[in-house]
């Protein structure tokens, strides 16, 4: 176990929710299995569950799991197991991985809106969408220029340069891009007057619902960034930096449960209006054939005479 307390409670913390991840990928997999194949009678096949969204989700989980296990030996600093410069590689490469699949999974859910709301800036959005893993990945680049550059361990402003400020910048990017989308589907929901938009609730529930839980992401990713910064910047928080880090990573993961919980209720919102179309369709043959049988009565009755 680490010597100090902080660093103990850090690698407590990355073991539980390495575990977390782990059970989130379970139930995910579970999920999509249980409705999206086996309800639907379909085979299992990387066509049908292949989705953009099932995929981003998936690396997310899985990238969670990696991430968290590679605190846990930085923290533990069991190198044995896996070398120093390796574990920083593939914490950055995790974090990366989930930054960018974040990003693609909130420009997917908005990119439709995005098309209503501001078509001069959609296309702009893909352009900057397809470029962004350069973005994302940087904090890789640095780890490998301090992997191969030994000349840049003797400089501490530039390892921690290297280290902290490019995941910051890289941080920030995600949460600014969540934000401009989120900006722009609630504007297209509030564009509309009261009528519109209650006719709008009507018609599409989901807009408000990918609103909210949209919300609620944007927000866990800001929290999680100021955690961040304050635990890299601030000279006296340099004995608890582990766990902070730890702590605002914990915020990303919450962020990934709002997306989870998002496609859970955009699901039962689909087999609630399921449930209506069919209850309206049955009622609609109910009419239709009462309206059939009297009037198949009203001409017998008519011939009689």
């Amino acid at each position: 176990m680490p010597k100090s307390l902080p660093d103990t409670i850090a690698f407590l913390l990355s073991v539980a929710m390495a575990t977390f991840a782990s059970v989130l990928l379970i139930l995910l997999f579970g999920f999509i299995w249980q409705n999206e194949v086996a309800a639907k009678q379909r085979a299992l096949t990387f066509k049908n569950i292949g989705t953009p969204f099932n995929i981003s989700l998936s690396l997310i989980a899985a990238s969670f799991i990696g991430l968290y296990v590679c605190f846990a030996i930085a923290i533990q600093q069991a190198y044995d197991i896996l070398d120093a410069a390796l574990v920083s590689l593939f914490i950055q490469l995790c974090l990366g991985t989930i930054q960018f699949c974040y990003v693609f999974h909130s420009w997917q859910r908005s990119k439709f809106i995005i098309k209503r709301s501001a078509p001069l800036l959609h296309p702009i959005f893909g352009i900057l969408i397809v470029a962004s893993p350069v973005l994302f990945y940087a904090p890789v680049l640095t780890q490998l220029i301090m992997w191969f550059c030994t000349s840049c361990h003797q400089n501490q402003a530039a390892v921690d340069g290297l280290q902290f400020v490019t995941p910051g910048i890289a941080g920030v990017s995600c949460a600014v891009f969540d934000s401009l989308f989120l900006w722009c589907f609630t504007r297209y929901i509030h564009s509309k007057n009261l009528d519109e938009g209650a006719q709008l609730n009507e018609e599409h529930p989901e807009f408000l619902t990918i609103s909210f839980y949209g919300q609620i992401t944007c927000i866990t990713c800001y929290v999680a960034i100021a955690v961040y910064i304050v635990g890299v910047s601030v000279p006296v928080l340099a004995p608890v930096r582990n766990l902070m880090i730890v702590i605002a990573n914990s915020f990303l993961m919450a962020g990934f449960l709002s997306l989870c919980g998002l496609k859970r209720a955009l699901f039962l919102l689909g087999e609630e209006q399921g449930r209506r179309n069919s209850a309206t369709l049955k009622r609609s043959i109910e009419r239709a054939g009462r309206a059939l049988s009297a009037s198949s009565g009203s001409s017998a009755s008519n011939s009689s005479r």
